[in-house]
């Protein structure tokens, strides 16, 4: 296809990190790249995704439609329907860049988005972040609201059947599922990262978090609220390895979806941990923040890519990381190498109320069941509880008792559970905790990113491509895969 003049980026939010910072990062390289003169934004959030790029026509439409919807509203349908109806124009030489579609928190943006690209034959290019048939299973009820009888239903609007379309994934597995069931339309684009460059020392960033936190060093977690950060082992270790450090998270924002469990975060721990440091009154930009801590820190429990990896070798920090095999390969196979990576942190079964754990556990996942698709049941490997506990694998219940617990004596306990702590906390004492090595390069670098963009538009197909099996295959291949760790990590029903 001839390369678009307009790009129009969808997103549901603009809120900080995730997505939004991989727009951020690759609109001005894929901007230099391509012939464009308009540049429009469509997502909910006031405030610009990115600056305005030289003379660029650029517009930021803030539309409350488009954020996460979890009841249909006919307003909210007729509100999309006006702006996209006219935005999206037959002939005007526009490409949409849709983020996250087959999350399927919106799914009249879905809809919407699919229909009018439809209907006027609009290039299409659907990044893939995150998919609700992996692990997401509270989506089910709420897609039935919206009048999806049937999985098969959501595939064809969320994988946005019958449009000029292409898939483009963020890591490798995602990528050889897409490529299996969208041969020639798929991409794999891994996330931007800016490559490394020495920088003057910043006093004010300095000054403001010795003001703030002290003289105590600065254990930071990128992200703002979200279950799958797991961010209750993030306090665990550090309890475990300095217990005189800060440990903060850059944003304390969160989707409605994610509300109770940052309320149970701040009202239990906020006064030991600090939620949003960068957004804190007359915080430095959340970047200086991070090139002033001292460690990274990333106890996820799911993950599309991993920036948070990615900045900790960019900045030369040291990464304290949960083992995620999708981003670790990934990483590791673009010449990284992360020394401070562990598989699960063991806890003993005296450290909290392992009886009624399991009574919980059970309890559950007979609930949560109930929340997968009838037809994708039989794929649910028969649930266990495990003999021992991992912290991953604990309910939000469980892991919070476990902290409530005196913290020097949980800390011994797990040190001789887990002999790395011993190892990684006589590295902390001594100042020796190693960062990554490798640079973001390459195949990472925003130039780089716009080109795989560029190949990705010339993929999309002159015409509108029906293929309502391959979008179900894709996602029930997506289901399958998730629901055989199925009741492997609870903190993600919290």
């Amino acid at each position: 296809m001839s390369l678009p003049s307009h790009l129009v980026v969808v997103h549901s939010h603009w809120r900080p990190g995730g997505v939004r910072r991989v727009i951020e990062m690759a609109l001005p390289a894929i901007v230099r790249r391509l012939p464009l003169q308009r540049l429009t934004f469509l997502g909910s959030g006031t405030c610009a995704p990115v600056p305005r790029i030289g003379d660029l026509e650029t517009t930021i439409l803030n539309e409350p439609a488009c954020d996460y919807l979890d009841v249909p509203d006919g307003e909210a349908l007729s509100r999309l329907q006006g702006v996209l109806g006219e935005l999206l124009k037959a002939g005007d030489h526009t490409a949409v860049w849709f983020h996250n579609p087959a999350l399927a928190r919106n799914p009249f943006l879905c809809g919407t988005v699919r229909a009018f690209c439809a209907a006027r034959s609009i290039p299409l290019v659907l990044h893939h972040h995150d998919f609700w048939c992996d692990g997401r299973w509270e989506r089910w009820p709420i897609l039935q609201r919206f009048g999806f009888s049937h999985p098969h239903d959501v595939a064809g609007t969320v994988f946005a059947d019958g449009t000029r379309s292409v898939h483009v994934s963020i890591n490798r597995p995602d990528a050889v599922l897409m490529e299996s069931f969208f041969p020639g339309r798929s991409e794999i684009i891994p996330n931007p990262v800016m490559p490394s460059r020495d920088k003057e020392p910043d006093h004010f960033a300095d000054d403001w978090l010795r003001q703030n936190i002290g003289h105590r060093p600065l254990w930071i977690c990128p992200t703002r609220f979200l279950r799958r950060k797991n961010l209750l082992e993030a306090l665990l270790l550090k309890r475990v390895l300095c217990p005189e450090a800060c440990l903060a998270t850059t944003s304390a924002g969160c989707s409605p979806g994610e509300a109770r469990y940052a309320a149970q975060l701040r009202s239990t721990f906020g006064g030991e941990m600090k939620f949003g440091l960068a957004e804190e009154c007359g915080a430095p930009p959340a970047e200086a923040l991070l090139a002033g801590a001292d460690v990274f820190v990333s106890t996820a429990v799911q993950e599309g890519f991993g920036l948070v990896w990615a900045d900790a070798a960019r900045l030369q920090k040291s990464l304290l990381a949960r083992r995620l095999p999708n981003v670790d390969d990934d990483l590791r196979g673009m010449g990284f190498s992360f020394p401070h990576t562990y598989s699960e942190l063991e806890v003993p079964s005296d450290c909290f109320d392992w009886k009624a754990e399991q009574d919980r556990l059970k309890d559950l996942q007979r609930a949560m069941m109930r929340q997968v698709p009838n037809d994708w049941r039989e794929w649910i490997a028969p649930s266990q509880i495990p003999a021992s506990a991992v912290f991953s694998g604990l309910t939000l219940e469980a892991q919070v008792e476990i902290l409530r617990r005196p913290a020097d004596r949980t800390a011994r306990q797990l040190r001789r559970a887990n002999p790395w702590l011993g190892e990684w906390q006589a590295q902390v004492e001594k100042k020796e905790l190693q960062a990554p090595s490798g640079s973001p390069a390459g195949g990472m670098a925003p130039d780089s990113y716009a080109a795989l963009f560029e190949q990705a538009l010339k993929k999309i197909p002159p015409i509108p491509v029906h293929a309502p099996s391959a979008c179900q295959g894709l996602q029930e291949s997506l289901a399958k895969r998730s629901l055989e760790n199925f009741a492997r990590h609870p903190v993600l029903w919290a």
